[in-house]
């Protein structure tokens, strides 16, 4: 029913309903609230909010199908960087379970958020899997969030090599890209028990902020393949005024996650106003350089 109720709000009337959650999650979330300016956007959230709609945003759907996503990737980076898949299907496609390795990773193609975890063979339940197909076949992006990158995609699901981390913890880092330029990385700590999240710059110092959970107080080594990702995510996001470009580093090797236009669907409060003002100024200046409002 939300689902229903956000896409005909999404329909009719997309900026009140924009304004709307955006200070519902501020007020729940967050500790500060303000009611985003669209039309003269400085923060962060204003700007990601303003450009939702952008119909040129259409043509970003290949960028977010986990699928074909991956040919765009290996054409920048290199094939090495890219995840083995085992199996995709979308609607219609029919599973052959002979085809899947274990341990391995099941993800819709056309959704953020939604992943599961097989380590063998036993652990796969035909029955739980239709169920699951099912409910992520019904679900958009667009019509939850109104990002029209999703707007077209054909749902689908992909098996993927389940990557590995000698410390039990697989850690992603989520580079924020202004005009194909790394400024932050966000990393995730625990994020099914007690969820906290650490920003560093490219000097991996200490940021002291965060967005949407509490700052993870206690200090992280970078990654071993730091500067790596640093350039990797410098290639990917060359061409856009702002994406997050997401890596993971296992067994000393660098793998691409996924590319995200719309961070946190522009309703992710800061740690505080001035922060989210801060982000704001590095994407409105790539804008400028790229001749966008």
């Amino acid at each position: 029913m939300k689902a229903f109720v956000y896409s005909q709000l999404i329909r009719m009337v997309p900026v009140l309903f924009f304004k709307m959650q955006h200070y519902r999650i501020h007020q729940k979330y967050g500790s500060h609230t303000y009611w985003a300016d669209l039309d003269h956007p400085k923060t962060f959230n204003e700007v990601v909010l303003s450009r939702k709609l952008l119909p040129e945003k259409d043509a970003l759907g290949p960028l977010v199908d986990k699928v074909r996503v991956k040919e765009f990737v290996r054409d920048a980076i290199g094939g090495e960087y890219v995840i083995p898949t085992h199996l995709s299907l979308y609607s219609g496609d029919e599973l052959d379970l002979d085809m899947l390795q274990f341990p391995c990773i099941m993800k819709p193609t056309h959704l953020s958020g939604f992943a599961k975890i097989y380590q063998d063979r036993d652990e796969f339940d035909r029955a739980e899997f239709l169920r699951l197909r099912s409910r992520y076949d019904a679900m958009s992006l667009y019509k939850i969030t109104g990002e029209r990158q999703y707007k077209s995609l054909k749902p689908g699901i992909i098996f993927e090599e389940l990557l590995s981390d000698p410390g039990g913890s697989l850690k992603d880092y989520k580079f924020f890209c202004f005009d194909g330029e790394p400024r932050f990385v966000q990393v995730d700590m625990d994020r099914f028990t007690n969820h906290t999240r650490a920003f560093y710059d490219m000097t991996w110092t200490k940021q002291p902020f965060s967005t949407m959970y509490p700052i993870y107080t206690d200090p992280l080594e970078p990654p071993a393949t730091f500067q790596r990702m640093i350039q990797l995510a410098r290639s990917l996001s060359s061409n856009f005024s702002f994406v997050r470009v997401d890596l993971y580093e296992s067994l000393g090797k660098v793998f691409f996650g996924e590319l995200t236009f719309d961070h946190g669907g522009g309703y992710e409060p800061f740690t505080t106003y001035e922060d989210d003002l801060l982000f704001g100024t590095y994407y409105r200046e790539a804008l400028r350089n790229r001749g966008s409002k």
